[in-house]
């Protein structure tokens, strides 16, 4: 997903890091960035503002609105030319865990309508669960960092029926990709089930301080739940398409299935799958 020689991929080069740091180094780093300034502190609930100033002032001084310095940029991600398929031996492992990821394409900025597609891969790969029987569920969600944005579609599964599994989830992704005859009907239930949710969500302190800590760690305005209903319910299927187009082209895909060995090559040869890599104890082998 992020590329070769990207530092969200480089463990090895973390671990060396690691290894090396003394504790005065330690000490130091927190001295230079364990402080108010450029920090944003998030207060929910019910509380008297002029005594949580002052209890706030007390544990930190002076809160300063000055802007915190900058930090070095994240490059962005550079993913693999897919689809790239990968088997992880897990000896101890009962069930077959099937992992799709895609780096996303389409912008931040609509919300809305990835809100909306996610909903409509959830929808699909459901019947994993209600009519197969073979999992007791498969989850479907954004996931955003600094360098980049991804969809990730994750699940354990019969051991023994992971192949017709992983069959069953390409073409429902597919189907979404490259619109098939059920996408519309698709669309408008996920649009109003996403909407109902948006406008259903419980103003609770810890849901909303959830929220707005999602918010600034994600670059996103900081009224971004409130408005997320408006942009929910605006989407028309024509942004759905363009996302799902934009997000799960098999170029940008990466797929895990991680088990036993027996399980995992059985289950790739029954998706057809004829190359792909063996990850053991971190070394990685190409199969054919």
């Amino acid at each position: 997903m992020f590329g070769a020689g990207h530092p969200y991929a480089n463990d090895a080069d973390a671990r060396t890091l690691a290894a090396s740091l003394r504790a005065e180094d330690l000490g130091a780093f927190r001295d230079a960035h364990y402080h108010a300034s450029g920090a944003t502190l998030i207060i929910v609930g019910r509380f008297d503002p002029a005594a949580m100033t002052r209890t706030v002032t007390e544990l930190f001084g002076g809160w300063s609105p000055a802007p915190p310095a900058p930090l070095p940029p994240v490059p962005a991600m550079r993913p693999a030319v897919g689809p790239l398929w990968l088997a992880h031996a897990d000896p101890e492992a009962s069930q077959v865990r099937i992992t799709f990821e895609f780096s996303a394409a389409s912008p931040r900025s609509a919300r809305g309508a990835r809100a909306v597609v996610a909903e409509m891969i959830r929808a699909r790969v459901a019947h994993v669960r209600t009519r197969l029987g073979a999992s007791y569920g498969v989850r479907a969600t954004y996931s955003m960092t600094d360098a980049g944005d991804a969809i990730l579609v994750d699940g354990h599964v019969d051991a023994g029926r992971a192949g017709e599994v992983v069959l069953r989830m390409q073409a429902d992704l597919e189907g979404l990709r490259t619109p098939d005859g059920a996408f519309a009907a698709d669309f408008v239930r996920a649009r109003r089930k996403q909407l109902a949710q948006a406008l259903g969500d419980p103003m609770k302190a810890s849901s909303v301080a959830d929220e707005l800590e999602a918010a600034v760690t994600q670059h996103l305005a900081i009224d971004d739940a409130a408005t997320l209903p408006a942009k929910i319910a605006a989407t028309t299927l024509a942004e759905a398409r363009a996302v799902t187009a934009a997000d799960l082209a098999p170029a940008r895909m990466a797929v895990m299935l991680s088990g036993r060995p027996a399980d995992t090559t059985a289950a790739l040869q029954a998706a057809n799958v004829t190359r792909f890599q063996s990850i053991d104890d971190g070394a990685a082998v190409e199969r054919q």
